[in-house]
């Protein structure tokens, strides 16, 4: 987790997925770069040069539950969704798939204020049953619940009334 200095926003990430998804656009732009030096293959070189930059700009901000004193923001690779605190019951920590991983994940929940769930498994860590185990989600899921005054139960699939 980072805090900024006011104390006012926090940022649960998962750094290492960050950094393998990285490794992969950057060899899309090193592949783009090597199809700008062939002149048959240059507009292929060019759009795999601006996918791989650009997707590797987005992969730094990407893959994180942002806190901030008005909102709960959401960031995946692809967009970014924003909740009002207003907006949102309660976070639990929710256990399955969650992309090519092949195994259970546990990843953020939340229920909202209208009845809807929603659930982020961009932000995602190892299934543990062992309650005293801390990681990133279960961080980021004790930090909403602590900020909407809710306990601070954290378990693995847990969904209270």
């Amino acid at each position: 987790m980072r805090s900024d200095n006011a104390g006012s926003s926090a940022t649960f990430a998962n750094q290492p997925a960050r950094w393998a998804l990285g490794a992969f656009f950057v060899v899309f732009s090193i592949l783009g770069l090597s199809g700008l030096t062939l002149s048959s293959d240059r507009i292929w070189g060019a759009a795999m040069l601006l996918f791989g930059l650009g997707f590797l700009a987005r992969t730094l901000h990407s893959e994180s539950v942002v806190l901030t004193d008005s909102a709960v923001a959401l960031r995946g690779l692809v967009r970014t969704r924003i909740y009002p605190w207003s907006d949102i019951e309660r976070a639990n920590v929710l256990v399955g798939q969650t992309g090519l991983v092949g195994g259970p994940r546990e990843h953020v929940g939340l229920v909202l204020a209208d009845g809807s769930a929603v659930r982020f498994t961009d932000l995602n860590a190892r299934f543990s049953s062992d309650p005293s185990l801390d990681n990133v989600v279960r961080g980021a899921v004790a930090a909403i619940n602590q900020r909407l005054g809710e306990p601070p139960s954290t378990k693995p699939g847990e969904v209270r009334p």
